[in-house]
């Protein structure tokens, strides 16, 4: 890629998204802006190749948020005079970029769902949105329901959008794992050998924790335990997990992990009885859904987003009705119907064609120099 082919990233550092998108393009030009620090959570899962990229991002600083920000975005164009403009989660990091908009004519935005879906119905937000789609190039986004939001607010974006999946990571389509990687919690679940549902959302209202709890319950079964693990989240909404956790007196037989690193999170994949996924929203298909269907587990997830596309009833799991607990015992009691080995061939058929890493970021590539 030569010089005049540069690419500005403007993506949250702290996000494992971002590192995957950028680790494609590790080889080339670029360079990366970012408001938000890298935490340890996202620095444990990171490839050697996604750390290398570190020393490439430019954080912006908090002083005079956003006005000062938004002037070291602007420098940062003037000074390395990309080609193309990414900008990565919309609302924050566009507004953040806000300058650049009258500046620069080449500029891809990536909706990822929870940015628009959750700013939308503020009237000087959506005048915003407007603003920003118009001046844009291209929009992108992993989720067809997130575009059709978008086209019937905004009828004129529809000739701008593609649909671009993240990707799935080739680490959770292989067998190899490292045990010593593990944590002790976790070596005891394995070790009693015990059958185990599993969710690795986290610890936040919309991913509703809560409806997985009261469905566990209804289950009433000794020989099943509950695995919930990911980022704390919401503190409060963490304390109504445990509160109900106690008052439930399941304490014993419902593990609350914190955050997983990739080795833990792909034997949880492919050890669990079921893996859940209660989220509320999502954008395409999300992280954790797509590792777990590499890994080989069986998923009953919300039916809500796209993923009636990815989950089809009886074959490779099941599809149950947000906030339903009753509805998702249900299906918790149907699981064993899954033909394991049918499961994993339509798994794999589904992520190659439709969610490969390497053909999505090649997507990406043309769209960039088109």
């Amino acid at each position: 890629m030569s010089d005049k082919h540069k690419i500005l990233f403007v993506a949250p550092a702290n996000s494992i998204h971002s590192h995957k998108w950028i680790e494609y393009f590790s080889n080339q030009n670029f360079i990366w802006i970012s408001y938000n620090k890298i935490n340890s959570e996202t620095l444990s899962i990171l490839s050697d190749k996604q750390k290398q990229n570190i020393k490439k991002i430019k954080f912006l600083t908090s002083v005079y948020f956003p006005i000062l920000p938004m002037m070291m975005c602007l420098y940062y164009m003037f000074k390395y005079k990309p080609n193309v403009i990414h900008i990565h989660s919309i609302y924050k990091y566009s507004i953040l970029s806000f300058l650049t908009f009258f500046f620069h004519k080449n500029i891809i935005l990536t909706v990822w769902g929870t940015d628009f879906i959750n700013n939308k119905d503020n009237y000087f937000i959506r005048y915003f949105f407007k603003f920003i789609f118009k001046k844009c190039r291209k929009i992108t986004t992993d989720g067809y329901h997130i575009k059709n939001k978008i086209i019937n607010l905004f009828d004129f974006t529809k000739n701008k959008f593609s649909i671009i999946n993240f990707g799935m990571n080739s680490f959770f389509l292989n067998d190899k794992s490292d045990m010593n990687k593990l944590s002790e919690t976790i070596l005891r679940i394995l070790k009693d050998d015990q059958k185990f549902l599993f969710s690795s959302r986290g610890y936040w209202d919309y991913y509703d924790y809560l409806t997985i709890i009261e469905a566990f319950i209804k289950l009433d079964n000794d020989e099943i335990a509950l695995v919930l693990a990911g980022s704390n989240g919401q503190p409060y909404y963490k304390k109504l997990i445990i509160d109900k956790i106690k008052k439930s007196k399941l304490s014993h037989k419902i593990y609350t992990l914190g955050h997983l690193n990739k080795d833990e999170l792909k034997i949880l994949y492919k050890k669990c009885y079921g893996y859940i996924s209660a989220s509320l929203h999502d954008a395409g298909i999300s992280t954790s859904i797509a590792e777990a269907m590499a890994s080989g587990a069986k998923c009953i997830v919300a039916n809500n987003s796209d993923n009636s596309f990815w989950i089809e009833n009886n074959k490779n799991g099941f599809l149950f009705e947000n906030r339903n607990s009753e509805d998702l015992f249900n299906k918790i009691c149907m699981i064993e119907k899954i033909d394991k080995f049918q499961l994993i061939e339509l798994n794999l058929n589904k992520i190659n064609q439709n969610n490969k890493y390497e053909n999505e970021m090649n997507k990406m590539e043309k769209i960039y120099f088109e």
